[in-house]
């Protein structure tokens, strides 16, 4: 496709939205950001005494009936439930009253969505595949990837572009990217945009540390975590949703918005030599940033991080390489 953006088109972000295990809302999740507060505990979700890892991110005091009905929260997924409570945060967040919905597009990432409601399947009724009758007929509808997207679409009667981006751990910055360009090119005056996941199950937890990826950690969840540290072993899993409210800048301006941070480019560039492993110079992260950047310097890198020996190692050479550019 032609790349339309328009020069002149400036996108902003107006709203936040946050449910995660360290807070709810965006001064929550900020205050115990700067308290070092760990979002990290023994999984409750399910029983994992059987799993070499037994911790997690969860979130454990949120309840979706705060953000929608009782039938509406039994009809979707974990993370579809997080998504719309995003949205709701940011849209309150943002001021947006009245609220164009003619004008407005929905853009979520997800990875790895609703396999709970597989799993609660299986275990009310172990003989599910044998009989259909016995299947949830909302289940269809909890297992679509597109549920946050499409869900918080309808919650907030968009008639615009709707989408879902599934590109593993960069889904969220994805979205994000395809937002700006939607601003730019002049597709939508405001953008829902952000992402949701819920992966802490059995048969998700399982499959990640039977291939090695998750840390063998029972007892410790405060401590186990170290991105970037000599110290670092492994990561493990953890469940969300941000929701950003992104507008164009002069519809942001027209309407008194308070404007948090422009996003001025984004760019995206494959570095997987194999799937889920990277390049091992980090040249290619570091020559993203720099597109980026546009020879402006970098003051900041939100990192990946995710304590990993060998692909922190590679996104620390990354990012000094990066911040070395003049």
């Amino acid at each position: 496709m032609r790349n339309t953006a328009d020069s002149t088109r400036r996108a902003v972000i107006t709203g936040i939205g946050v449910v995660s295990p360290i807070g709810i809302g965006r001064s929550q999740f900020w205050s115990a950001l700067q308290t070092s507060q760990s979002g990290m505990t023994r999984i409750s979700l399910f029983d994992a005494s059987d799993f070499p890892c037994q911790v997690a991110a969860e979130i454990q005091d949120f309840q979706p009936t705060d953000y929608m009905t009782p039938r509406a929260a039994k009809s979707v997924s974990r993370s579809t439930q997080f998504g719309i409570a995003a949205w709701q945060l940011a849209l309150q967040d943002s001021g947006l009253d009245p609220y164009d919905a003619r004008n407005s597009n929905v853009i979520m990432g997800t990875a790895i969505d609703s396999h709970e409601s597989i799993n609660q399947e299986i275990a009310r009724h172990p003989a599910l595949l044998q009989k259909y009758e016995m299947v949830d007929p909302l289940l269809v509808q909890k297992v679509f990837i597109g549920g946050p997207a499409s869900a918080v679409a309808a919650q907030a009667g968009c008639e615009g572009y709707v989408s879902t981006v599934s590109t593993a751990c960069t889904s969220g910055i994805n979205a994000m990217g395809q937002a700006l360009r939607h601003i730019q090119t002049g597709q939508s005056r405001i953008v829902i945009a952000g992402a949701a996941e819920a992966p802490i199950t059995r048969l998700i937890v399982m499959g990640f540390c039977s291939s090695g990826f998750f840390i063998d950690e029972k007892d410790d969840p405060l401590n186990c975590l170290k991105p970037f540290d000599k110290g670092r072993r492994k990561c493990a899993p953890g469940e969300g949703s941000v929701v950003f409210i992104v507008e164009d800048a002069a519809y942001a301006t027209a309407r008194g918005a308070r404007v948090y941070c422009e996003i001025e480019d984004f760019a995206q560039q494959n570095e997987n030599k194999a799937m889920f492993l990277p390049d091992k110079s980090g040249k290619i992260w570091a020559e993203t940033i720099a597109r980026v950047a546009g020879g402006q310097k970098v003051d900041h890198i939100n990192a990946h991080g995710i304590s990993d020996q060998l692909r922190d190692k590679i996104e620390s050479m990354a990012i000094e390489t990066a911040l070395q550019r003049k």
